[in-house]
């Protein structure tokens, strides 16, 4: 008659929906809770003494874990978490590439708009250069003096 009220307690907290769900996240642990709670139970109806008292047993009791092992029914919060994380890391993958993709583009169209702009100021640099020498050659070739002696006598 236990096992039938666990049954439908379950039953009820299945109703519930979440509830049940969260529930679910600690099934294996209340199971394993439960036979330890039913093996001390039959531990007063049958003792260990009368039962082995013939033979020679050392008697070890250690936890057990299953791994690898899942239930058929999963609950709706473990699915809907599953499906967010595999979304968010395709997401993430997806966005990483964009970025690299849109800073490829980046660097490419500067340097396609940057160097006619660079031509433009090296032939503007290079023209003053030539006016710079020039100006330098017509101070050189007549003295100053003499100019200013020829300003004078005007």
């Amino acid at each position: 008659t236990l096992i039938i009220l666990i049954i439908l307690l379950n039953l009820v907290i299945a109703i519930m929906g979440d509830t049940f769900d969260r529930v679910q996240e600690t099934q294996v642990s209340t199971m394993l809770q439960e036979y330890c709670r039913i093996i001390r139970e039959n531990e007063f109806l049958i003792s260990r003494k009368t039962l082995f008292k013939d033979s020679k047993y050392i008697i070890i009791v250690q936890p057990e874990r299953a791994e690898g092992t899942s239930t058929s029914w999963e609950g709706k919060l473990n699915q809907l978490k599953r499906f967010l994380e595999e979304s968010s890391k395709k997401h993430v993958f997806h966005l990483n590439r964009l970025e690299k993709k849109l800073e490829r583009m980046i660097e490419s169209g500067l340097e396609d708009k940057l160097k006619p702009l660079e031509e433009k100021i090296n032939l503007k640099i290079s023209a003053l250069e030539n006016r710079l020498q020039k100006s330098n050659k017509m101070f050189t070739t007549y003295p100053v003096k003499e100019l200013l002696d020829t300003v004078a006598d005007l």
